[in-house]
Formats: structure tokens, C-alpha cells, sequence
């Protein structure tokens, strides 16, 4: 098919959209709410720092914390938590090897019954990780880990739904711009259709359509995770920027996280002035037709953050 050109309900079986919501009915069970962000940082209290300070984060505690050897920087957005964990010897023994590398580590998802997908995980040949990071938990409640190698490269924690906890008073702000709620988190996959797919059948997610941008070079698909969504990425083109990074990470991966500005123009000025740096000197119409603005990975301890004006 010519570029610009995507065939789904004709290929391998794929469920036109009208079918998916009937498909995730037929189930007992589906994830909801994105809980947490799982991130990996050199120094906790510098990321603590970056996300109150230059990110203008307006829920971020003053100190980390400490649950055995493992430390930790929570930061509070309108609707969801960055856990941020210390890369050192109590986080590698917390994973039971070596401490992983910066960036994104996982992302924890909410289930209405956790006893109630497990079966269908492995009706489905997901795999649940035999040896889990060894994190620590909010509550008695129990998790599993999803192994990356068979949900495009990114590692899932599920949780047992509960109501959400009470977060720490956020601190009065003079800053002329500020961070609210996550947007998204995008994931790059090798296979949009087997991605759509897994999705809505294996976690009961509701999925959107797909949408060809090809101003941007990416096929996009949304999954709907309750407080916020997950955006998957597939290139458009030759010259995608998305096939640049599938082609070092074959299964696939977190690509970036959205988080919400209420003034994108004072926000580039104020990044571009004290960091962290800006992949472009202005900003741009993204992907959902209103202004973004992309700021540098090493910067962001290894995570490409999009800020969107709303």
C-alpha cells in the first residue's frame, strides 16, 4: 500500500473497531487507572529538585524516602505519581541483580480483579516475571510483574484497584507556569495491530482508531487506561523519527511521557534560560493540534518529556 496507507480489519484477523468494546465486555475484569510511573535516577534529591524547581511541579515533597535500602522521590501530578527510585546497590538488590539504567522503568496499572486476569494472561501466553523487582509496596495489596519481552518491551506492574491516596498539601507557587496532569505516555511498537490487539484483548482496554500523521511520521492509536492514556507510536514513513528508535529497541519501548503546561510559551522561556534544555528553540503544533514542546532526555534523567499547552 502507497504511504499514508494503513489496512487493519483485512490483515491477520484484526477486530474493526467497532467490535473491541464487545470483546473487552465479554471479559471479568480490565485495567484501569495508570497508578504510577516506576523511574530510575542517579541521584533521587536532584530529580526531586528538577521536577519542583525547573519543571514547576507543584506537589513535590521535600524529602525522599527510605523503605529498607531503597530510596525514593515521589512526585504528585493532578492525576497520577513518578516514583523515583535511587540507582544504587538497594535498588539492584530490589531487582535482584544489578541496578537497571535511567529512564523509565515500568509502569504500574490498576486492575478490577488481579486474581481474575491472571488466568487470562496465561489463557493469552502473557508472562508473569518469575523473579520480580522487589519494591516497595503502598499497601498489603499484591502485584505481578509483566515480563517486557511480551508486551513490547515495557515492564507492567498490576495492582488490585484501591481508591486513590491521599496526597501531600501542595505548596503555594508564584511561578508564572506549572505543571498539572500526565497527558500520556507513548510506546513505540513494532506491530501497531498486534499492539491494538494485546491491548483490548489481553488487558480489556479500550482502543481507539488509528490516526495517520503524516506531518509527523507516525501512525498513533490510543488506550484508554481511566485517569489518563497510552499512546502508541508506529512510523509513518522512511523517515520516522519513531523507526530511528525501534530500530534500537526491537520489541519496542517507552518513547516519551506528556505532562501538561498551562503556559507553554513562559515555560520555554524559562527552560531555555535555566533547564532543562529544549529540543527546539520554539515551540510547535504537535500531534493533538495544540503547542508542545520537547525537552532534552539527559536533562530529564533519560526520559524525552513533552510538555503540552491546555
Amino acid at each position: 500500500s502507497r504511504p499514508g496507507t494503513f489496512i487493519f480489519e483485512k490483515r491477520r484477523g484484526m477486530l474493526p473497531r467497532r467490535l473491541l468494546s464487545t470483546a473487552r465486555a465479554a471479559q471479568n475484569w480490565a485495567v484501569g487507572n495508570l497508578r504510577a510511573i516506576g523511574i530510575v535516577s542517579p541521584d533521587c534529591a536532584g530529580s526531586g529538585d528538577l521536577w519542583r524547581d525547573r519543571l514547576n511541579c507543584k506537589n513535590v515533597p521535600s524529602a525522599t524516602t527510605a523503605t529498607g535500602d531503597v530510596t525514593e522521590q515521589k512526585v504528585y501530578l493532578d492525576n497520577t505519581t513518578l516514583r523515583v527510585f535511587q540507582q544504587d546497590d538497594g535498588l539492584a538488590s530490589a531487582f535482584q541483580g544489578t541496578a537497571p539504567p535511567t529512564g523509565i522503568n515500568f509502569l504500574t496499572l490498576e486492575v478490577n480483579s488481579l486474581m481474575g486476569a491472571l488466568p487470562t494472561f496465561n489463557e493469552r501466553g502473557v508472562k508473569v516475571l518469575d523473579t520480580p523487582p522487589m519494591l516497595p509496596t503502598e499497601s498489603e495489596d499484591s502485584s505481578v510483574f509483566l515480563d517486557p519481552k511480551t508486551n513490547f518491551g515495557v515492564l507492567f506492574q498490576l495492582v488490585d484497584a484501591a481508591e486513590p491516596s491521599e496526597q501531600p498539601a501542595a505548596s503555594a507557587s508564584d511561578k508564572k507556569w506549572s505543571i498539572s496532569n500526565l497527558n500520556h505516555v507513548a510506546i513505540a511498537v513494532p506491530d501497531l495491530e498486534a499492539a491494538m490487539k494485546y491491548f483490548n484483548e489481553a488487558l480489556g482496554a479500550d482502543v481507539s482508531d488509528v490516526h495517520a500523521l503524516p506531518e509527523h511520521g507516525v501512525y498513533t492509536s490510543f488506550v484508554d487506561v481511566g485517569n489518563t492514556k497510552l499512546e502508541l507510536l508506529h512510523p509513518y514513513g522512511d523517515k520516522s523519527p519513531i523507526a530511528n528508535f525501534l530500530a534500537k529497541n526491537k520489541l519496542g519501548g517507552i518513547h516519551h511521557v506528556c505532562v501538561e503546561v498551562d503556559d507553554i510559551e513562559a515555560a520555554l522561556k524559562d527552560v531555555s534560560a535555566n533547564g532543562p534544555r529544549p529540543l527546539a528553540p520554539s515551540t510547535k503544533i504537535g500531534a493533538h493540534g495544540k503547542p508542545v514542546l520537547f525537552l532534552h532526555p539527559k536533562d530529564c534523567d533519560g526520559i524525552l518529556v513533552e510538555l503540552e499547552e491546555v
